[in-house]
């Protein structure tokens, strides 16, 4: 009927407007004598801007510097925009001038890291040569892997990340080295024949993740040495007791291969640093959360949002959202 009829019109206008207007035209030769509008309503999008509306309060933490005391090696991108060539040109910051000679590496601007290459000849060399011996040291770093996958051709493979040594037998290295299985990923702190490990399906590729490393003195054991994820320390097993035994004329040694039956690590790797001290959990976990939010692992504010506390998160979702 045409005395109760309700007519639908969509506008797909991408302008706004102040007014609107309906206009209404009578037919030559009907019978109606008026006409009305007895309800009018429009319908739209409203704007909406989380940042703006129901955020009450937000607490932004900044993260402490970390002590640069006690350190031996401090390797670190991020006075750098292009990637240094020649000898020398990766500079020690940790005033020992043991300045660092890339082979085969790139500079990533974004994460001011240095890519490696998927070859034993793509690495950093930087001269050490340790106090010796059963060396006391916490190394800490952080680092992207393109692939965990190991090599089918040559079994069980491992990608070291880093390696200190002078000569290859027993105790004579230190080494980072992430080790892919059949089933299992994980961290092996590695002395040579003595190891502690973890395996732990976090450890995963194209994502950013820390890594910690501390070793007190004496035998390969559970006590003397320890692994941190991401400021958390693992519960690793160990692999026979030999101490470490540096020689003091060794090289550290950024990717490449851990030797010629491995598989050479590929990704990147920030902000590597080598104390002559083990740090305690509470230094170690400032070394992680002062780049946790710049390597998208979390943010440091806590949100209270339209009665929602969120800590770590900016968008709380729950009465109490911990991330």
């Amino acid at each position: 009927s045409l005395y109760n009829r309700m007519d639908q019109f969509d506008i797909s206008a991408t302008t706004s407007y102040l007014y609107y207007a309906v206009i209404i035209k009578s037919h030559r030769g009907t019978t109606h004598s008026y006409s009305g509008i007895y309800n009018l309503e429009y319908y739209g999008v409203p704007e909406y801007d989380p940042d703006a509306h129901g955020t009450d309060v937000v607490v932004k933490s900044v993260p402490n510097v970390p002590n640069t005391d006690w350190l031996d090696i401090y390797i670190d991108g991020q006075d750098y925009s292009t990637m240094p060539t020649g000898a020398g040109s990766v500079l020690d910051k940790s005033t020992n001038n043991r300045h660092g000679t890339p082979s085969n590496v790139t500079f990533n601007s974004t994460w001011k890291a240095f890519e490696i290459e998927s070859a034993s000849t793509s690495n950093i060399t930087v001269p050490f040569n340790s106090t010796g011996g059963a060396y006391v040291h916490t190394i800490a770093l952080w680092f992207w892997m393109d692939t965990t996958a190991s090599d089918p051709t040559r079994g069980d493979s491992d990608r070291c990340l880093f390696t200190i040594r002078g000569s290859e037998s027993t105790g004579r290295q230190i080494a980072l080295i992430v080790n892919q299985d059949d089933t299992n990923v994980g961290f092996k702190y590695d002395f040579y024949s003595a190891d502690v490990r973890y395996h732990d399906p976090s450890v995963v590729a194209n994502k950013w993740m820390h890594v910690a490393l501390t070793y007190s003195g004496g035998n390969n054991s559970v006590t003397s040495k320890e692994i941190y994820l991401n400021g958390v320390r693992l519960g690793v097993t160990a692999q026979n007791s030999n101490p470490l035994n540096l020689t003091g004329t060794e090289n550290l040694i950024i990717g490449g291969d851990l030797n010629s039956g491995n598989v050479s690590f590929e990704g990147m790797v920030a902000n590597f640093r080598m104390f002559n001290r083990v740090l305690s959990k509470d230094e170690i976990y400032q070394l992680y959360a002062y780049q946790k939010e710049y390597f998208g692992l979390g943010d440091l504010s806590m949100t209270l949002k339209a009665g929602r506390l969120g800590i770590g998160t900016s968008e709380p979702r729950a009465a109490l959202d911990v991330r």
